[in-house]
């Protein structure tokens, strides 16, 4: 009896240690973050300064969007994909060095097939959304896209390193280093002057994307690994593949999201998809903030639990921080409910902004911030189906709420106009939240019930975790 409760006692301060880490994590991913934002803002105040609004920086802004929309897509993806295939590596007693190389070239790969598209499609589509893009003339357009482009191939390869650092613990350095390419920019526009032009932009933030290449290559050196190619070979490259294009996909549906609501809205006249946009730059920044802060800190724990079959431990930690989003995200949207509309004033109400704006877009505000309790708790469980390999179920998911996102939208903008549009997104946000919690539970229930240290996971502990198949 004496032994069963100190092994319980061991395991019980075990587990709260690994919480207790899981959420310092956090923390310090959210600490990185929103440095980060700071030195954003930094810079789009020098941007303002420089440029005004002016329509070359409108061209540079439709460029950037697209790029930046692309490189987001692959460095997410493989980033994603590149943690639990390095903590298997790491468990099974693998050389990992062969991996990430070969992470590293289809990183390259992908970001240089985009990179090419982008150059060669966005002189003839960009005038086609937009007249005032045709007076810019294809070899600016041309020009643009192809400085940008560069962050179409760098992004995945800083991606994977951020994989490594994050996997070694190292959170807040790794969320703090993306602050360098806004931090080129303001620099180089400050130096510059009234000579600035939206070409030394362009640049500039694509060498502040390289100098975070260096910075992180040094770091990876003094752990004995190169971010170079190397050799493309192998099951686990082939399943890493795999896995970086499901969740690409996932990706993909999800910003066709936001695209569909912003062009849903156009219909509805003029000002509706300001409305829209405008209405969610709070929310946007409690998800940005909570989610991505709880998204990375809880893949690389998933990930070596899921390398060594450690059931028990990945269901305690979606339990307990599913239920700690829960518990933050709540009352911070109760509270900017309430107080939804002195939001909006402080923030917009000044010079063509009227009272009328800020009723609406506090209303469109109201309606998006439901969604932020179920975003940040849907992020723990779509992180565990990651982990578990679980990709093609994340695709599915994001597949279906894009359908009930369209099928919303048409119903609820019926009846509340704009407003249904942004309740519409955060009734899906709501599916997803449901849907990857059901499913990250019935993966660990039915395909993993073998508790850590059990018969069964002995047994399997030379295979690779079953959800990587999937």
């Amino acid at each position: 009896m004496g032994r069963q409760g100190t092994t319980q006692r061991r395991g019980s301060g075990a587990s709260g240690g690994l919480h207790a880490s899981v959420f310092s994590g956090a923390v310090r991913v959210a600490l990185g973050t929103g440095l980060v934002f700071g030195a954003g803002f930094l810079k789009e105040i020098q941007v303002a300064a420089s440029f005004g609004l002016s329509a070359g920086l409108d061209l540079y802004l439709l460029v950037l969007a697209v790029v930046v929309l692309g490189s987001g897509l692959l460095s997410g993806a493989f980033q994603i994909s590149f943690v639990p295939a390095w903590s298997e590596a790491a468990a099974r007693g693998e050389e990992r060095q062969s991996l990430l190389s070969a992470a590293v070239t289809m990183a390259l790969t992908a970001g240089g097939a985009f990179w090419i598209t982008v150059v060669a499609a966005l002189p003839a589509v960009l005038p086609l959304l937009s007249s005032s893009m045709a007076q810019s003339g294809a070899g600016e357009t041309r020009q643009l896209a192809f400085i940008l482009g560069a962050l179409l191939v760098i992004s995945p390869v800083n991606g994977l390193a951020h994989g490594v650092l994050q996997s070694e613990r190292r959170f807040f350095l790794s969320s703090l280093l993306p602050a360098c390419s806004h931090l080129a920019a303001f620099t180089a526009l400050y130096l510059a002057g009234k000579e600035a032009t939206v070409s030394l932009l362009a640049l500039a933030v694509v060498a502040g994307l390289a100098l975070e290449t260096a910075a992180l290559a040094t770091l990876l050196a003094r752990r004995g690994l190169r971010l170079l190619p190397g050799r493309f070979s192998g099951a686990r490259e082939r399943r890493l593949l795999s896995h970086a294009s499901r969740l690409a996909v996932a990706s993909v549906f999800m910003s066709l999201t936001i695209l569909v609501d912003r062009g849903m809205a156009a219909v509805l006249g003029e000002g509706s998809v300001a409305a829209l946009s405008y209405g969610d730059r709070v929310p946007n920044l409690f998800r940005g903030l909570g989610s991505v802060a709880l998204a990375t800190a809880v893949l690389p724990f998933y990930s070596e639990q899921a390398a060594v079959q450690d059931w028990q431990g990945a269901r305690r930690i979606l339990n307990r921080f599913s239920l700690l989003a829960l518990a933050a995200g709540v009352p911070i949207t109760i509270i900017s409910v309430v107080f939804s509309r002195e939001i909006i004033q402080l923030l917009f109400m000044r010079g063509e902004f009227g009272a009328s704006d800020a009723a609406l877009v506090a209303s469109v505000q109201a309606a998006y911030l439901f969604q932020v309790p179920f975003n940040l708790a849907a992020a723990v469980s779509m992180r565990l189906l990651a982990a578990l390999g679980r990709t093609g179920t994340i695709a599915r998911a994001t597949a279906t709420a894009l359908a009930l996102n369209v099928a919303g939208n048409l119903v609820l903008m019926q009846f509340f106009g704009v407003v249904g549009i942004a309740w519409s997104t955060s009734i899906v946000n709501l599916f997803i939240f449901v849907a990857t919690q059901v499913l990250a539970r019935r993966v660990l229930a039915e395909e993993h019930p073998a508790g850590p240290g059990s018969a069964d996971a002995a047994a399997h502990m030379d295979e690779p975790p079953a959800g990587l198949g999937d």
